[in-house]
């Protein structure tokens, strides 16, 4: 035996001493085999998985903004409302008053301000009278003092166009003020919490009642640090809403992913919200959600099964079969997929042929 060909039985020896050490299973009575396979390109998706819950996607709590005995409440649990309807009252006799008050004093001002209007509206017509019959019974004299008493009447009504403004604007101080004794709707949706009664006193801005949207819906999820690594805004993924015993699959996008981590059964995790892409599922705010993010995607992609990457000193081999001994080669790896395949990015080419694992 050549000195040549005894060095070159010892590297084989090694090679496919590193690849089958590689693949040693736990059990002593089951070991891998290897067959040669050939490297095919396909299409590969990489995916992270997490859990979550629905949420409302806007909730508000409401009160009063000012404090007061409640008069009223016109909702309940589970009640749909509509913006802009008034959900409860407090006890405001004194404001209502003011408010009639600066009404009736604003339509006085207004009466008084049509009176004078029409007083000027007739100086006009006399003057108009006067210089038609300058010849006759009317004179120069009677012109300039008929000029005079428009002038007068005209600043008569200018102030009281004041007076009328100030009044409205005392009107509008009141409404605002009848306003703050109202609980009104900012949205429509669904009353999701009742905390008071009528007779109850309340504080200024105390939440009475908790309004949250009833046809649009978020999901929160939380992933790990790795996991979180790959998400990004404008994920696609698809949820599967766990609702009364049944599941739905719906489709949805990443909105956000919180900067800060959270503590999520003593594990760091960051939030993750997504949004509906779709309508008309049956949930409600509360129910859990398996989610599947699509992180990565490739088409016309070499691939690989993982079980085949031998992971060394920080890289990534792969055992090549060809013509003479097997050759382990560095690759660079890309998507790793659910179902255990790896995109090979550098490496390889379509057509060769590595030693795959297989099971005896």
């Amino acid at each position: 035996m050549s000195r040549k060909y005894f060095v070159a039985l010892i590297i084989a020896l090694i090679v496919i001493g590193v690849v089958v050490g590689s693949y040693v299973w736990s059990s002593t009575s089951q070991r891998p085999a290897f067959s040669p396979v050939i490297v095919q390109k396909g299409n590969i998706v990489e995916t992270v998985r997490i859990s979550g819950s629905v949420q409302p996607e806007v909730t508000a709590g409401l009160g009063f903004e000012k404090a007061g005995r409640i008069t009223e409440i016109d909702a309940a649990v589970g009640d749909s409302v509509k913006a802009g309807q008034i959900l409860a009252k407090i006890d405001d006799i004194d404001t209502q008053a003011q408010y009639a008050q600066a009404k009736a004093q604003t339509a006085q001002a207004q009466a008084v301000l049509e009176e004078y209007q029409q007083k000027v509206k007739a100086d006009k017509y006399t003057l108009d009278k006067i210089e038609r019959n300058r010849t006759g019974t009317y004179t120069h004299q009677d012109t300039e003092a008929q000029k005079k008493q428009i002038d007068a009447d005209s600043a008569l009504v200018s102030a009281q166009q004041a007076a009328v403004e100030a009044a409205q604007q005392n009107v509008t101080y009141n409404q605002i003020q009848v306003e703050k004794g109202d609980i009104i709707a900012p949205f429509s949706g669904i009353i999701s919490a009742k905390n008071n009664e009528v007779g109850d006193v309340v504080a200024s801005a105390a939440p009475v009642l908790a309004l949250i949207t009833g046809d649009s819906y978020k999901v929160e999820a939380y992933a790990s640090e790795v996991d979180a690594g790959k998400i990004k805004p404008g994920d696609a993924a698809d949820l599967s809403l766990k609702s009364d015993g049944n599941s739905q699959a719906v489709a949805s996008q990443v909105v956000s992913i919180d900067p800060a981590s959270v503590m999520q059964n003593g594990v760091p995790s960051y939030k993750v919200t997504l949004k509906f892409s779709g309508g008309g599922a049956a949930v409600k705010a509360g129910d859990s959600v398996d989610v599947t993010v699509t992180t990565a995607q490739a088409n016309d992609a070499l691939i690989v099964p993982k079980q085949d990457v031998i992971e060394k000193n920080g890289k990534d081999y792969i055992t090549v079969s060809g013509i003479g001994l097997p050759e382990l080669r560095e690759i660079k790896t890309g998507i790793h997929s659910a179902d255990g395949k790896v995109e090979i990015v550098s490496g390889l080419s379509a057509g060769d042929k590595i030693l795959s694992v297989t099971n005896n």
